[in-house]
């Protein structure tokens, strides 16, 4: 396992890690990193002079991609969405390409609660709403069952022999799920990307999750995943009451947004059995466990 994060972080920050920071430091002379995580991409705290803080993200994405994330991110700042503004262009960073960001301050909060549920439900339609058109991909193509893997360490192809109860489920959701008209949504609408402030949403992150689907899709990938804060030391399970708690906030409780929700159980599911796969013996998600529960009550 320990191969495996080794290789996801050398397929995001390249062979020397120390230079890709070097690199990084560079964008804003004078600063200095106080955070530093990797996982689908690399993110990194400057603290500038004058004790103002950036995020920088590097990324494996597109130049034109992330550009086009940014001017979503403008527009919903503007209209007092708590989105933290742009502040760096897509630069190249070596092979890679750097993106900054305000960097913005909260605490987290129990997604499970039914108030920060409420919350969440509510901001996710206003992000939809506020946001405008814009040139994405969609999460899911529909020439194939998965989407490429979000992540490095998750092998969909070598992991196949196994997996054909978790694609079966998927299959099944895909038929069921709507695929027009498109909108822009945030695709991983997950407690571990949100901060609060005196009781209120202080920050959302992770915006290069963007992209075009329709709002029951949105919906109900929400609901699924809302309450995951992928918190190392625990294992998340995501829950059907819980699920269909979030459905019922966001005033979408439609046949596509159930079985968007079931997809996206399958879809973490089957990151599991590849984690499994490739010798891992702990999981940060117990979604293989809670796949049938969802089908058979969402499908």
């Amino acid at each position: 396992m320990d191969e495996l994060h080794a290789a996801n972080r050398r397929a995001i920050l390249g062979e020397d890690e120390e230079a890709m920071e070097a690199r990084v430091v560079a964008l804003f002379p004078g600063a200095r990193v106080f955070h530093r995580e990797v996982s689908v991409g690399a993110l990194f705290g400057l603290e500038l002079p004058g004790a103002r803080r950036v995020a920088v993200k590097v990324h494996r994405g597109e130049p034109l991609l992330l550009a086009e994330v940014q001017r979503v991110q403008v527009a919903l700042s503007d209209a007092g969405f708590p989105c933290p503004r742009p502040m760096l262009a897509p630069t190249a960073v070596g092979e890679r390409v750097a993106t900054a960001e305000e960097w913005l301050e909260g605490e987290r909060a129990d997604a499970r609660r039914p108030e920060i549920r409420l919350v969440l439900a509510d901001a996710l339609r206003r992000q939809i709403d506020l946001s405008p058109p814009a040139d994405l991909p969609r999460p899911h193509p529909r020439e194939q069952l998965w989407p490429e893997p979000h992540n490095a360490l998750f092998d969909f192809e070598r992991s196949r022999p196994g997996a054909e109860w978790i694609d079966a489920v998927a299959e099944r959701a895909r038929a069921a799920m709507a695929l027009e008209p498109l909108v822009v949504g945030h695709a991983d609408w997950s407690s571990k990307h949100f901060r609060f402030a005196a009781g209120r949403l202080s920050a959302v992150f992770d915006w290069d999750s963007l992209r075009l689907d329709s709002v029951a899709s949105f919906a109900g990938w929400a609901a699924a995943t809302h309450t995951a804060a992928l918190d190392v030391l625990s294992c998340w399970r995501p829950e059907v009451a819980e699920a269909a708690a979030f459905l019922a906030d966001f005033g979408c409780e439609s046949p596509p947004a159930r079985a968007a929700a079931v997809y996206a159980v399958a879809y973490t599911a089957r990151c599991e059995h590849a984690l499994e796969r490739a010798g891992a013996t702990r999981f940060v998600t117990a979604a293989r466990s809670a796949l049938p529960g969802f089908a058979a009550e969402l499908l």
